[in-house]
């Protein structure tokens, strides 16, 4: 059959672990035999449509201020005006009918659509195509898709803007016939604020492309591994405070990705030869460091869904150590897989990453559990659970 997977970035303009998963759904689609069309925005106006390893891909910018890709760069009033164009963008509307009538799917999936519009479902809707929606975050509760830890109950949270958004978006998306979340807490989290009554809900963790059962030797220091953003809220300049007061010579730190607090995380780190900027890199680079890494070190401050970081890491053998927030305990097995901290707690990570140090030889026989534990996460598995629906 015919899929048509819907986000609002994907490759080469991607930014999150969502638009991972949605290029894994679709290469698990094509080995499957499936048509795939993806549809995404792009970051300049016009429209493109291109065929890549065989999937056909629509890229348009909807019409706004500007692209999602850009949110950063504005400043808090502009950003509201932003998106109360999104969540009622006509032009995405239209143009989605537009694409969705010339295709031809038997299957809507979309993912994030913070930046393409949020009419989409009702667009999805009126097309009479199967649809399901698979949510990845807070963000149709909160705008900014961010629950910080110590700011549940702040009032940017409560504010009557904050309750109208939540209580339009209810009926926004209550038009998929059903809907997927990676995690059971996110799930949760959506239940409880009242959306999603009438639909089939159904749990379907991420989804592992790759998973290896041997493994290249741990590096001769002991090294510590960071995958993500420089971003405050991910918890990164947290870790680099914590890591300083590490005193074991053999522990090294490595950093990988960019973000807008990359300079200050770098001044934190005051030289430390042991803390390691990389920069972006390549995703067979990552996956190098993965094998040869002893722990990964998800220091999460926001609540977390089921980051793709975790999968990917299990997935090489690599156990992780990560923050207690949102679904990421849904993955960690203790003594099996990796080891959960208080979010936040230096003197709980400091333990943590101590512990790790002094039992170099239960982190390594823990290599062959970490990706066992996820086996069953397999592409296979994940598009079967699709169809099933």
């Amino acid at each position: 059959m015919k899929v048509c997977l819907i986000n609002n970035l994907y490759d080469p303009y991607s930014r999150g672990g969502a638009e991972q998963v949605v290029k894994n759904i679709a290469k698990g689609f094509i080995d499957d035999d499936h048509e795939v069309v993806i549809i995404t925005t792009k970051p300049f106006r016009g429209e493109e449509k291109k065929a890549i390893e065989k999937i056909k891909i629509h890229r348009f910018f909807p019409w706004n201020l500007f692209w999602i890709g850009n949110i950063h760069k504005h400043n808090p009033v502009v950003r509201l005006v932003w998106h109360f164009f999104d969540m009622f963008n006509l032009h995405s509307y239209f143009k989605i009918k537009q694409i969705l009538k010339k295709e031809k799917p038997d299957l809507v999936i979309t993912h994030n659509l913070k930046g393409i519009g949020y009419l989409i479902p009702m667009a999805v809707k009126k097309s009479g195509i199967k649809y399901f929606h698979t949510i990845h975050d807070v963000q149709l509760a909160i705008p900014s898709g961010l629950l910080i830890k110590g700011e549940e109950n702040s009032w940017q949270s409560k504010c009557i803007l904050t309750k109208l958004y939540t209580s339009i978006n209810k009926k926004l998306f209550s038009y998929p016939q059903a809907i997927i979340s990676p995690s059971k807490w996110l799930m949760d989290f959506y239940k409880e604020k009242g959306f999603f009554k009438n639909q089939k809900k159904e749990i379907i963790p991420n989804s592992v492309v790759d998973i290896k059962t041997s493994y290249q030797s741990l590096a001769d220091k002991h090294q510590f591994l960071y995958v993500g953003q420089i971003e405050k809220h991910k918890g990164v300049l947290f870790l680099i405070n914590t890591f300083n007061k590490i005193k074991n010579s053999n522990a090294e730190l490595l950093i990988i990705g960019d973000g807008s607090k990359l300079k200050e995380a770098k001044k934190i780190a005051n030289q430390n030869h042991r803390i390691k900027f990389l920069g972006r890199l390549p995703n067979k680079e990552v996956i190098n460091l993965y094998k040869k890494s002893g722990i990964t070190i998800m220091p999460s401050l926001c609540y977390e869904n089921s980051p793709t970081v975790i999968y990917e890491s299990l997935a090489y053998g690599t156990p992780v150590l990560a923050s207690n927030l949102g679904g990421t305990a849904e993955l960690i097995k203790e003594d099996v897989n990796g080891y959960i901290f208080k979010a936040g707690s230096a003197d709980d990570l400091l333990d943590k990453i101590n512990f790790c140090l002094n039992n170099k030889d239960k982190i390594k026989k823990m290599r062959l559990f970490s990706a066992e534990s996820i086996e069953k996460f397999n592409l296979e598995n994940y598009i079967n659970k699709i169809l099933n629906l």
